[in-house]
């Protein structure tokens, strides 16, 4: 993990050349930004390894990279994706008074990146930043539904399906089976088969068709009145539909 000084440094780095409409030299670097070359190499070669700034080679100077943009964009995009979603999740928490997420696929895992927690005692808590496991629960199973079938299979027998409630779907046929249910009809329901004592619902965000994020509600199975269920789902799956617009109208 990268020290509060280095950290400070990269960004000095990066700012100096950022600042600067034609690329620079090391020396140049190390001069303006008050550090050693030998680090400022060392942060360069590092930083072009990522792929956020590019050296020349005939002139042997740096400059920042298209892959710099990119990353600049996809935080922009996550950063607006909660700023965009936020009214709607409260929405949803005011009608249910239950704990709200907001989340994207990273990788092997659903990232979550905005939660609405209900006031009452007896609540689901987590944080912004947490992850959760890609092959369980609701949410695990409205992201797994946008792989091919065939992908999906792979990634079941890489990672294997994890026990983690006596409700956990550790069938490789049965779990597939019910992925493919959920691309059908746009949400998912979790029975404690995640958490024991506890009920979640999710639906996709989608951007021209694809996953951008997942919504979902979660509670405990004690307080929930399973005559609600339908309405929850209902209000979960507009809720995500919601944000896609807005989403969508934003892009």
């Amino acid at each position: 993990m990268y020290s509060a000084p280095l950290l400070k440094r990269i960004f000095q780095i990066l700012n100096a050349l950022l600042e600067e409409k034609s690329p620079l030299s090391l020396t140049e670097i190390a001069t303006r930004c008050n550090i050693n070359k030998s680090t400022t190499f060392g942060i360069l070669r590092a930083l072009q390894r990522e792929g956020y700034i590019r050296r020349e080679e005939k002139t042997r100077r740096y400059a920042i990279s298209a892959g710099l943009a990119e990353f600049a964009k996809r935080v922009i995009k996550k950063v607006e994706l909660a700023h965009i979603s936020r009214p709607f999740l409260e929405r949803l928490l005011s009608l249910f008074d239950e704990t709200v997420f907001l989340g994207v696929r990273d990788e092997n895992s659903i990232r979550i990146v905005d939660v609405l927690e209900p006031r009452k005692e007896l609540r689901i808590t987590s944080r912004i930043g947490a992850k959760l496991p890609l092959t369980a629960g609701a949410t695990g199973k409205v992201a797994l539904s946008f792989m091919e079938e065939k992908d999906l299979r792979d990634l079941i027998r890489q990672a294997g399906l994890r026990r983690y409630t006596e409700n956990t779907v550790c069938e490789e046929e049965r779990f597939v089976e019910e992925v493919l249910k959920v691309r059908g009809r746009g949400y998912a329901i979790d029975l404690e088969e995640y958490m024991k004592g506890v009920w979640a619902v999710a639906s996709p965000v989608l951007l021209d068709g694809n996953l951008l994020a997942i919504v979902w509600i979660v509670g405990f199975m004690s307080l929930l009145e399973e005559q609600r269920l339908p309405s929850i789902t209902e209000e979960v799956k507009n809720t995500a539909h919601l944000i896609s617009v807005a989403y969508k109208a934003w892009a």
